[in-house]
């Protein structure tokens, strides 16, 4: 997701209790009785049909379960939703993480798990522990004791060279913001010595890029002359040992970065025109060396994540219709990629 101001604190609503009142009537001395009462209606709250959230939360593939798993995010703190291809079925998995947004993770092949790290509690703790989806529930790998530091945001991928999962965890230097990368190594993260990501950028996210062989990021890195005071989005390339800049254009927005089944190359949906509302979002496809405008491309308004969904060959995109903030979630709905333009496909 894109760099955004966050308010600082965290808030839920305890859940309303249901009860039914059973009436039997009875008429204590009289020779007829009377039938008991029939119970009377209980308005049961159907059960949500959709993720609804305001930022933060954490979508990733799972292509063994042939399922996109999406936790938690600010107002949805440690729900676990997944998305079948045509539905949403929201789970209670017996163990859980602590409720929590701005995690990443990523799927691990080696395992046939999805991998989760750290992120910032909703009490606005910051945490740097590790856990795993399996399909069904959550467990922990690890506590974060000796580990990347805890924190929110950063970037983790499969690295098929290395055989191991990447993270990418910001930390501040007296330079600026920057990244430390870390590699899951016999069940522990393993700092990388100089592995750190290019000064005074912070990273965002990271996919594997088949064209080329390794994985590529985007960072943000501030621009003391932008007058709106966010970040302007870089593409990064790691080479295994380091990551470095490339020379390309920036992107002013960002939401997603995924690869396209369709034409195999990396796609970044961004939202246009933010903070301006009515807000549309538009595309731009990575050629290895540059970003490419895919033109006639307008999709959701407000799109947070994007997803490729390698059981349906689908790229998916992740947005609500309405602004979205604390203590105003809004419903989260789903579209995909279909070469020329995105489609809704949730059923609306």
């Amino acid at each position: 997701m894109g760099v955004v101001q966050r308010l600082p604190a965290a808030r839920w609503g305890p859940a309303a209790g249901l009860g039914a009142i059973i009436l039997v009537g009875a008429v204590i001395g009289f020779a007829v009785s009377r039938p008991p009462a029939p119970p009377a209606a209980v308005n049961v709250p159907a059960a949500p049909a959709a993720p609804r959230t305001a930022f933060g939360y954490s979508a990733v593939d799972d292509p063994v379960h042939h399922e996109v798993v999406l936790f938690g995010g600010v107002d949805s703190y440690s729900q676990t939703w997944l998305w079948n291809g045509k539905r949403w079925t929201l789970t209670h998995p017996s163990t859980s993480p602590t409720g929590r947004f701005d995690a990443p993770a990523a799927f691990d092949p080696d395992t046939g798990q999805v991998m989760l790290y750290g992120g910032r509690l909703a009490d606005g703790e910051l945490a740097g522990d590790t856990w795993a989806w399996d399909g069904t529930t959550w467990r922990q790998l690890d506590t974060g004791a000796n580990g990347p530091p805890a924190g929110e945001g950063g970037a983790m991928a499969w690295d098929p060279g290395l055989q191991t999962m990447v993270l990418v965890a910001p930390i501040a230097t007296p330079t600026g913001l920057t990244g430390e990368t870390w590699l899951w190594q016999g069940g522990a993260w393993s700092r990388v010595t100089g592995g750190n990501f290019p000064a005074g950028v912070t990273p965002i996210a990271a996919v594997f890029d088949d064209a080329i062989g390794t994985l590529f990021a985007i960072g943000g890195a501030g621009n003391p002359t932008n007058a709106d005071g966010l970040f302007r989005f870089v593409p990064v390339r790691w080479n295994g040992g380091s990551w470095h800049v490339l020379p390309a254009r920036q992107v002013d927005s960002f939401a997603g970065l995924a690869e396209d089944p369709i034409s195999g190359r990396l796609i970044v949906a961004a939202e246009n025109g933010f903070p301006v509302v009515p807000a549309t979002s538009t595309a731009w496809s990575w050629t290895g060396s540059d970003w490419q405008t895919l033109h006639n491309t307008q999709g959701p308004p407000w799109p947070q994540a994007e997803v490729t969904d390698l059981a349906h060959g689908r790229l998916l995109l992740f947005a609500t219709l309405l602004p979205a903030s604390q203590d105003t979630p809004q419903t989260v709905y789903v579209w995909e990629w279909q070469g020329t333009h995105w489609a809704r496909v949730d059923g609306g």
